[in-house]
């Protein structure tokens, strides 16, 4: 009967836990929603809630745009450094970090008329 018990009880902490990951897995959104990452984008993450390890899809031409994970200052003055990492593939998928993520395109002008986006992860 103790055996019965014990079987039981692992049977209920297994089902808990893969209940757990499903409600754990992170969420996927694509930035700018139906038009992508374009001008004016930095509004997007109003009222949208962001959770460490979510993930950023940026779509976009890629003859015509790029994607800069850059520092704060950096984003800031639309500048990013010579070792930021690059994404110029119009497909590109981003893991947030917990924190204010901020993002640039560091084609000339681009950034400065409005094609960058912070978002901030719980």
């Amino acid at each position: 009967m103790v055996k019965g018990r014990n079987y039981n009880a692992v049977a209920v902490v297994v089902g808990l836990l893969v209940l757990y990951c499903g409600l754990a897995q992170a969420a996927t959104y694509v930035v700018g929603g139906d038009k992508g990452w374009t001008y004016g984008v930095e509004t997007w993450p109003d009222q949208k809630i962001f959770q460490t390890d979510d993930e950023l899809l940026f779509y976009y031409s890629s003859a015509d745009h790029n994607v800069v994970i850059v520092s704060q200052e950096e984003y800031e003055n639309c500048k990013a450094s010579k070792n930021a990492k690059v994404y110029r593939t119009g497909k590109d998928q981003i893991k947030l970090k917990k924190g204010p993520n901020y993002f640039i395109s560091s084609i000339k002008g681009q950034c400065g008329n409005g094609l960058k986006l912070v978002v901030h992860a719980h």
